[in-house]
């Protein structure tokens, strides 16, 4: 069973707080290239690469940072920003309904951060 997130002050579950998506990865990208890409920006808590459903990179991905600060560098730093040819698209991550985040945690593969 899934586990419910208890809501911040402003209704966002703690999942869903300091988060950007970047779309616009090379498919060939793994984690560990996504975490050196943001690194400079702050700290990630977590990331997750979306696949589909044999497992392949989709080409987008979701990263956690520690702080709204982390989070709006990552993004005015690599938003419009040229990763191996491919520009990179880098948004904070608006709140979803419960069943709209069901279906994009069954297509991504977290990466908890130690």
């Amino acid at each position: 069973p899934r586990v419910h997130d208890p809501p911040t002050s402003m209704g966002r579950s703690s999942r869903e707080l300091h988060k950007v998506i970047v779309v616009g990865l090379p498919t060939t990208s793994t984690t560990e290239d996504l975490l050196k890409l943001v690194k400079p920006y702050g700290n990630a808590l977590e990331a997750a690469h979306a696949v589909d459903a044999e497992g392949k990179p989709r080409g987008f991905a979701f990263v956690r940072f520690a702080d709204a600060d982390a989070q709006q560098a990552a993004i005015a730093g690599l938003d419009k920003s040229d990763l191996g040819g491919r520009t990179l698209n880098v948004r904070a991550v608006e709140d979803r309904s419960a069943g709209a985040a069901s279906a994009a945690a069954s297509a991504t593969e977290a990466a908890p951060l130690h």
